[in-house]
Parts: C-alpha cells; structure tokens; sequence
C-alpha cells in the first residue's frame, strides 16, 4: 500500500478502498489518499474512516469533503474533525452536520465555525446546541451566522452560551428567536447585551421572559427601551423590578402599559416614579390603579397628573388618600374632580387646610350632597371670599349643627338668596350670637317660615333695625311665644305697616311693657280687631298718649269687660269727646263708676243719648253734680226713669232750670219724694205741665 504509486491509488475502485483493511486505509500515503476518487472516498466504511490519520484528513480535497456521507461524517474521530481545514468543513453536506455528535461539534474549532454556511450552522442539532457548542464558539460566530440560527437552536443554547454572544452579534437574533428564549435565558442576559437589544427584539420578550428580567437588567434598561414594552410585559414585571425601572424609564412607558400595572405594582411605585408619570400616563390610570396609590404617590402627583385623572378616578379615592392630597394639589382639581369625592371622603377625608385652599368656582361646583356632608369644622374653614360660592341649594343642604357652627363673620357674608335658602330647621339652629350678627339687608330677606322657626331667644335677639327689616308677612308668622319675648326696643321698631300686620292672637300675646312701648302712631295703627283681642292687664296698661292716639274704631272695639276691669280713670280722663262719642252703650254702661266720674265736663257732651240710656242707676248716682249739670238737655231726656230716680238730692239741687224744665213726665214721677222736695223752687217751676200732672200723691 505504501509502495502504491499515486497514480496506482487514484484508479482504485470503490470496491477495491471499501475491501481494504483500516491498516491498509492508514497505510496510504497522504498523496495516494488525496488521489482517492470521490466514489472511493464516498466508499469508505466507518470503520475506515475512523481510522483515518489527521495528515490524511488535511490531504482530503474540498471535492473530497464534500463527499463523505453523513455517516461517514458521524465517523470521524474530534481529531479528524480539528485537522478538517476550514474549506473542507465549510464544504461538508448539510445532513452532515446533523448527524454530527456533541463532542464532534464541541471539537470543531473556532476557525472552522468561522468557515461554516449558515445552512450548516442550523442543521446542527439543538442537542448539540445545548451540550456541545462551547463559549468560545459562540463568540467566533458571526451577525450573520447568529442570525441563521435556528429558534430551535437558540432557545437550547445554554446560559453561559447565550452570555457569550458578542454584543454586535445580538442584532441577528430574530423577534422569534428572542419570544423563544427560556426564563432562565433571559434572566442571564448581561446588562449590556441587555442594553443592545433592539425595540422590536425587547418587545419579542413574552411575558415569562419579561418577568424574569432581574432588577439589575430593569436599570440597565434604556428610555428608548422602556418605551417598548408591551402592557402585557410591564404587567408581567415583580413589584421589585417595576420599582427598578429609572424615572426616565418609567415615564417612557406607554401609556397602555401604564394602564396595565397591577395594583400591587402601583403601590410599589416610588414617589419619584409617580413624579415622573406624564399626564397622558396619568390619564390612562383605572380607578382600581388610583385606588391603589399610596398617601406619598398621592402626594408626589403633580398637579397636571391629577387633573388628568378621570372624575370615576376621584370618585374611587380613599378617605386617607384625600386626606393626603397638598393644598397645592386642592386648588388645581376641576369642578368636576372635586364633585366626584364621595360624601363619605367629604366628611372624613377633607382637611380644613384643604378647605380654606378652595376657591369659590370651586365651592360652587361642590354637590349639594358634599356641601352637607362638610364637618363642621371644615365649614368654619371656609374664607369668607369663597362663601358666595355656595349655591343656594348647597345652603338649604346645610344641617342644622352645620348652620350652628358658621361664624358670625361667615353668617354676615352670606348673600340674600343665601339667607332665603336655608331651611326652616336651618334658621331655626341660629344662635343667639348669630341672630345678633344680622345685616338689616338679611333680616330682611327672612322668610315668614324661617322667622316662625326661631327660637323666642332668637326673635328677642334681633336687633331692633333687623326686627324692624323683618317683612308685615314675617311678623305676621311670628308664633304668641316669640311676640311675649319681643323686647319693648323691638316693639319701638316696629313700623306703622307692621303694627298694622299683627293679628289679634299676637297683640293679645304682648306683654304689657310692650303694649307700653307700642308708639303712638303704631297703637293706632292696630287692627280693630286686635283691641277686641286685648286683655284687661294689656287695656290697663295703655298710656294716656296712646289712648288719646286710639280711633273710635278702636275703643269701640274694646270688651265691655275690659271697659269694665282694665280701663283706668287716667285713661278715661285722656279721652276726647269725640271718642267718648264712639264709645258703644253697652260700654258707656260697663264704666265703673270711677271712671264714669273721671269724665271731663267737656267732654261728657260726647256721650251719646243711647249712652245716657244705657247708664246703669248706679253710674247715674255716682255722676258728680258738675258732670249732672253739664249734660245737655237731650242728654237729660235720655235718662231712663230708673235712671231719674237714682239722682240723689246733692244731684237733684244741682239741676238747672232748663234741665228741670225737660224732665218727662215719667223721670218726674219717678223721682223720690226727697228728690221732689229737694226740686229748687226755680226748678219746680220749671217743670212741664205734664210732669206736674204726673207726679203721685205722695209725691204731691
């Protein structure tokens, strides 16, 4: 075999290679070998080829190389596979290199993988992918050749190979290759091979793989990265690793991304995470999300973030949340955001340094659901400039503890339609201290409902320009236990109109210093109806200037029992003739006989004839000879004869002959026969015709 020429070697058939002994095989001179034909080479048994010397390997022509069978390929030893030159390992079948053995591939040398087609490079096996392929490999391979690597073959590289791939060589990695990485693939990633994945290569990651991302690669992450990251991905990421993300990074998350956290990642979120949250960002976040938010993220929104939250975001805040939020934050809120709180978080979540941050359009857009839930210590807190901003319906919402609690200062702000809007129970809860603080221009605009539920308290202390504000209709409500608490500088207040207003239950409730107070002009101004209503203390207590200010009207008006028991000899003194002329008979005839005599001589001339009638034998009695000799002829006639006959001698002496001279007949035979006898002669002389024709045989 050796002595063979290398001519003799190259004409030997196939069957004559395949027959020879694997020492003859080896025996070849590496020229005789290299002058093998291609069917002989490709006749070789494995047993041959085993045996095969590396001189011999390194003979073998590319022509040659490409030859062998994929069996024959499997045959060779790691030596025979490490002399193959990079030509001939480049020119072997493909199929060859599948059937290749891991120590076979984890022999071929750098500069042979080098040399490798990308078609031979993915027709290894991920078997051998995972347990040949070395590190140093790895790194000899090129973009290209990355890039011809199967999914397959990528997913079964081991970690230590995948951490060996050259940063410029990521980029032959395919969106497949990277969504077929393992967890445990990704999670081995340097950092800067990390950071030299494209956009579309980090948005291949599933969402197992972006889970794994460790925190280290979470920093390492580039803005423009971030940005990539599906929602999927960013709601797949720990609690730990959204909390690694740069704020840059985070602020470069798409806003669907931001909408994908989890509520246990948003409340991982650093403050200056929240800081860095754009306002499309934070108009993305879910009410569940908001929800989530710590007092500090709360705190850390910018006021542009918050106003880019949506009213349901408001609407599902915590009392502590709200209660977190700066007044820097309060006072850039909408209308609408604020409308939004719950009454719960109103109540119990608004601070009064919030409240004093609100401005009036604020306040304004407040519910009234919201303006009624206020603790009384936030309503306190409401600036006096902000109070117009309550709606009248906010007002009317107030409860009374609420109404009780404002200020006086607050209570003086509030405008007319404000004052008219709250409740009856509202006004009711005004406190003495309240009451007294009241413009005129807000007694004023009290409605007759709202004066009716004040307290007796509350009426007494209004001050008299404020009564004297009130509407004839709102006096005209006040309740008999509210008019017995009217002080007498009240009761000066009032105006002719509104004296005029009071019924007769409310005068007939005066107490008597007030009937004293009434002016003049406001006790005339009274219903007639009223004076019937008096009581004998109230017609006591009338003063002589008022009595003399009374209509006719009036005093006619007045109980014969009150004529009787309350009026006052001062009073009756006090009248005019003319209202003594109004006086009725039957009250004429209820005059005690103090009073009867208390009249003025001029002015008994007012005494009607059916007043004289009525005189009761008493009265006529008790009538002084003055008042007797006063009256007038008319008068005189009109005496009963009851009445005659009471006249006592005093009484009789007095007569005038004029007044003797119009006795009837039956006032003369009425009269006692002491009367008769106490007649002065003038007087007897006087007397008519028909009453001497009637006088009786005693009296005769």
């Amino acid at each position: 075999i050796i002595a063979l020429t290398t001519t003799q070697a190259g004409v030997l058939t196939s069957q004559q290679v395949a027959a020879l002994s694997t020492n003859a095989i080896v025996a070849l001179e590496t020229s005789d070998f290299a002058a093998l034909k291609t069917a002989s080479l490709a006749a070789l048994t494995t047993n041959q080829v085993r045996a095969l010397t590396t001189d011999q390997i390194v003979a073998l022509s590319t022509t040659a190389a490409n030859a062998l069978t994929t069996a024959q390929v499997a045959a060779l030893t790691t030596d025979a596979i490490v002399a193959l030159e990079t030509a001939d390992m480049a020119a072997l079948k493909t199929a060859a290199f599948a059937g290749l053995t891991s120590t076979q591939v984890a022999a071929i040398t750098t500069a042979q993988v080098q040399a490798l087609t990308t078609a031979s490079l993915s027709a290894i096996s991920t078997a051998n992918i995972a347990n040949g392929l070395t590190s140093d490999q790895i790194v000899a391979l090129s973009s290209n050749q990355i890039a011809g690597l199967t999914t397959a073959q990528v997913a079964a590289l081991s970690t230590s190979n995948l951490v060996a791939i050259e940063v410029a060589d990521l980029a032959g990695l395919s969106s497949g290759d990277i969504a077929a990485l393992k967890t445990a693939q990704v999670a081995a990633f340097t950092t800067s091979q990390l950071v030299a994945l494209s956009t579309g290569q980090v948005a291949a990651f599933t969402t197992a793989g972006a889970a794994a991302l460790t925190t280290d690669q979470i920093v390492a992450l580039t803005t423009t990265q971030a940005g990539a990251l599906t929602s999927q991905q960013v709601a797949a990421l720990s609690t730990n690793a959204i909390v690694a993300l740069e704020t840059s990074d985070f602020a470069a998350l798409k806003t669907a991304a931001v909408a994908a956290l989890t509520t246990n990642q948003i409340r991982a979120l650093t403050t200056d995470q929240v800081v860095a949250l754009t306002t499309e960002g934070a108009g993305a976040l879910t009410t569940a999300q908001v929800a989530a938010f710590t007092t500090d993220a709360i705190v850390a929104l910018e006021t542009a973030d918050l106003r880019g939250l949506d009213t349901a975001s408001f609407a599902a805040l915590t009392s502590a949340q709200v209660a977190a939020l700066t007044t820097a934050q309060v006072q850039s809120l909408s209308t609408s955001a604020l409308a939004a709180l719950s009454t719960a978080n109103i109540a119990n979540g608004l601070t009064s340094d919030q409240i004093v941050a609100l401005s009036s359009t604020q306040l304004a857009g407040m519910t009234t659901a919201q303006i009624g839930a206020l603790s009384t210590s936030n309503l306190v807190a409401i600036e006096i400039a902000d109070l117009a901003g309550i709606t009248t319906a906010g007002i009317a919402a107030l409860k009374t503890a609420q109404v009780a609690a404002l200020t006086t200062d607050q209570l003086v702000a509030l405008s007319s339609g404000q004052i008219v809007a709250l409740t009856t129970a509202g006004a009711a809860a005004l406190t003495t201290d309240q009451i007294v603080a009241l413009t005129t221009t807000q007694a004023g605009v009290l409605t007759s409902q709202q004066v009716a539920g004040l307290s007796p308290a509350a009426i007494a202390a209004l001050e008299t320009s404020g009564f004297a504000a009130l509407k004839t209709a709102s006096l005209a409500a006040l309740t008999t236990n509210q008019v017995r608490a009217l002080t007498t500088d009240q009761i000066v207040a009032l105006s002719t109109t509104a004296a005029n207003a009071l019924t007769t239950a409310q005068v007939a409730a005066l107490t008597t210093d007030a009937i004293v107070a009434l002016e003049t002009a406001d006790m005339a101004a009274l219903k007639t109806a009223a004076f019937a209503g008096l009581t004998s203390t109230q017609v006591a207590a009338i003063t002589t200037a008022q009595v003399q200010a009374l209509t006719t009207a009036s005093l006619s008006a007045i109980s014969t029992a009150n004529i009787a028991n309350g009026l006052t000899s001062d009073q009756i003194v006090a009248l005019s003739s003319n209202q003594i002329a109004g006086l009725t008979t039957a009250q004429v005839g209820a005059l005690s006989t103090s009073n009867l005599v208390a009249i003025e001589l001029a002015d008994l001339a007012g005494i009607t004839t059916a007043g004289i009638a009525a005189l009761k034998t008493a009265q006529v009695a008790a009538l002084t000879t003055d008042q007797l000799v006063a009256l007038s002829t008319n008068q005189f006639v009109a005496l009963t004869t009851a009445g005659a006959a009471a006249l006592t001698t005093d009484q009789i002496v007095a007569l005038t002959t004029t007044q003797a001279g119009v006795l009837t007949s039956q006032q003369v035979a009425g009269l006692s026969t002491n009367a008769i006898v106490a007649l002065e002669t003038a007087d007897f002389a006087a007397l008519k015709t028909a009453s001497l024709a009637a006088l009786t045989t005693n009296q005769v």
